[in-house]
């Protein structure tokens, strides 16, 4: 667990900053892509949960993250940030959602593509830190119920 809280705190110094800096940047053709991958991960979220829907999102998810973190235009922060993603880890706290965390999580990332379609670098940056410590809070949640010692 010490690991997914050092990856959560670096994602909450790094990842606000980059997709303020995207609003900036970011391009008609990536928005457009944001808003497809966005609606399927709300299109996974009204199905029961299985593995293959969970890769889904997973994948899903990561294509968003990264095409908003590389809009900002700084390669090593998005590098950097890239290289601290563990995929386990953000496949468990997709698993560890409930169902509202799963539609919150949906609703955010449709809040995050408003913000850079209409360029507010402040608005990005605030959803997506609240994305980030609504899926720290799931993953530290899920694992103080299995393991009270951790």
């Amino acid at each position: 667990m010490q690991d997914a809280r050092e990856i959560f705190e670096a994602r909450l110094l790094i990842e606000p900053y980059l997709a303020g800096n995207a609003a900036a940047r970011i391009g008609v053709t990536d928005v457009e892509r944001l808003h497809v991958l966005a609606q399927q991960m709300a299109d996974i979220t009204h199905r029961p949960s299985t593995p293959e829907s969970t890769e889904r999102w997973f994948s899903a998810n990561d294509e968003f993250h990264a095409i908003v973190t590389a809009a900002a235009g700084n390669a090593r922060l998005d590098q950097s940030l890239k290289s601290m993603k563990e995929t386990p880890l953000i496949k468990w706290t997709f698993d560890a959602y409930s169902d509202a965390d799963r539609s919150r999580s949906a609703s955010q990332h449709f809040e995050i593509v408003r913000a850079l379609e209409q360029r507010n670098a402040a608005c990005a940056e605030a959803i997506t830190r609240c994305h980030i410590l609504a899926a720290q809070a799931a993953v530290l949640d899920r694992s103080a119920t299995e393991d009270p010692a951790s």
